[in-house]
């Protein structure tokens, strides 16, 4: 009989009876059971005079006797009393004693005794990281959405302090900086041809370049010495009858007027001193004009029932009318007559529409100004930036395309229509084989079906037959008829 089975039935519970838990090791009460026998005080004081020993003799550490007796008791508690040092509970003496110096080895730090005793430490260590609030390392004084790591993912950064019509004409036009501001250049659409399509519907200029003042007196009244004199284009409205008498050195639109008192006239004044000055007492600004104040008197309160915007209706030229409007009210009028059916169109399509009325368009048709050589300069400057990046061996000869206009002394603006080919800008003008202007612009003309452009000829000379010649190709003369005189 197998006597290990039987002792595993002799120790089997009776059934019914529920099985009896092994009591958990509480090393409390293990420690106090081991200082109250007799064995271990006598293994305690054997173990603290060995360790003394090996103190005097260098072989161990020296270490205060009740540090030994704290650890030996912990340790031969757990030895004594079945703690899973391991899992037959047997340790040699050798194996005791570095389990011992392990186990009690470790350092113990009473925190609040830690901390009262660098309270003071503390306590600058704070003034200290609020004192540095001020970002010294490039990477902290840069905006978030400049960051490479940590913020890298967000994408909306700053928002640049613009309006909202410029942003809007940025996402469907090229824009240009020229005369102060941006202004919409070329659209993103290579084709122009529903410019002509949509003559019926009405179109948009932003005119953010030009400058308005309002005079309580005729100009022709005002001294000579008095006139505006501005860079940029110019915009004077008068309040009666008389239009400005004296005609600027640039070239004028047509007149406009606003219900039969009010005239304008557009142009380079060149007389007189500086509009951004306090140049004559009369003047003022549009939006004190639109918003009702008394002339001279700033702090007046706007009148009742003031405009928001001004619609003044022109007599001839290009345009039918001009609407001048605040610029905090500028956005909501624009998406208005957006969605009424207008059409925003930029630099390139106003001179189409030039080309197909047969208007001349200030300033970007009129060659003998200012303006005009600051708005090539602007048109050029892509096209001029790939050709001088080209190398040398590879860069082409110079086309029209990269050629700045060389306006005539004394010449006048013309139009002119070409039966047959294809004319290009800056072409020669030649008046029975002497050469008396060049081709501002020219394109294909929808209205007529063939190309129509602008050239400059010099006074007195355009009345014999005349060809064009482009830069391309010299020898080849294109005939050209005048089709319409414009000063």
């Amino acid at each position: 009989m197998d006597t290990s089975k039987a002792r595993s039935k002799q120790q089997a519970p009776a059934p019914g009876k529920a099985k009896e838990k092994k009591p958990r090791y509480n090393e409390s009460e293990a420690i106090q059971a081991f200082l109250s026998s007799e064995k271990g005080i006598t293994f305690l004081i054997d173990r603290a005079k060995e360790a003394k020993m090996q103190a005097v003799s260098g072989r161990g550490q020296a270490r205060d006797t009740g540090y030994i007796v704290d650890e030996v008791l912990d340790f031969y508690a757990a030895w004594s009393f079945g703690c899973p040092v391991r899992r037959n509970n047997t340790l040699s003496q050798y194996e005791l004693i570095k389990k011992i110096e392990d186990y009690c080895c470790k350092p113990e730090v009473k925190s609040i005794e830690f901390v009262k005793a660098r309270a003071e430490e503390i306590r600058r260590l704070e003034e200290l990281v609020h004192t540095t609030r001020k970002k010294t390392m490039l990477f902290q004084r840069l905006p978030f959405h400049k960051r490479r790591r940590s913020r890298s993912f967000r994408g909306k950064g700053r928002r640049p302090r613009t309006s909202g019509i410029r942003t809007w004409l940025a996402k469907r036009f090229r824009m240009a900086k020229m005369y102060g501001t941006e202004l919409p250049l070329q659209r993103y659409a290579k084709s122009d041809s529903f410019v002509y399509k949509s003559f019926g519907r009405g179109f948009l200029f932003y005119e953010s370049h030009k400058r308005a003042y309002v005079f309580d007196k005729s100009a022709s009244s005002l001294p000579a010495g008095e006139r505006v004199e501005t860079e940029r284009y110019v915009l004077v409205v008068t309040m009666d009858d008389v239009p400005c008498g004296a005609a600027p050195a640039g070239c004028l639109d047509t007149p406009v007027a606003v219900l039969g008192r009010v005239h304008m006239e557009e142009g380079v004044y060149t007389t007189g001193r500086d509009m951004r000055s306090e140049w004559h007492v009369g003047a003022r600004t549009l939006d004190d004009y639109i918003d009702g104040c008394i002339c001279g008197d700033a702090d007046a309160a706007p009148r009742e029932g003031a405009l928001e915007f001004a619609f003044v209706r022109s007599h001839g030229g290009l345009e039918q009318g001009r609407v001048f409007v605040q610029q905090k009210l500028l956005m909501g009028l624009w998406q208005k007559m957006v969605l009424r059916g207008f059409i925003p169109v930029s630099i390139d399509e106003l001179l189409r529409i030039g080309l197909e009325t047969k208007v001349l368009v200030f300033p970007f048709d009129h060659a003998h100004t200012a303006l005009y050589a600051e708005y090539e300069r602007e048109r050029l400057a892509p096209v001029m930036a790939k050709y001088n990046r080209t190398p040398a061996a590879k860069k082409p000869r110079k086309t029209s395309d990269v050629m700045c206009f060389e306006p005539c002394t004394g010449g006048r603006l013309l139009f002119f229509d070409v039966p047959s080919g294809k004319v290009r800008r800056c072409a020669d003008v030649f008046c029975d084989g002497t050469r008396v202007g060049s081709v501002l612009r020219a394109a294909y003309c929808y209205s007529i079906g063939r190309v129509r452009g602008i050239c400059m000829v010099e006074g007195g000379k355009e009345g014999g037959a005349l060809s064009a010649a482009n830069v391309e190709s010299p020898g080849t003369s294109i005939p050209i008829v005048l089709a319409h005189e414009q000063h």
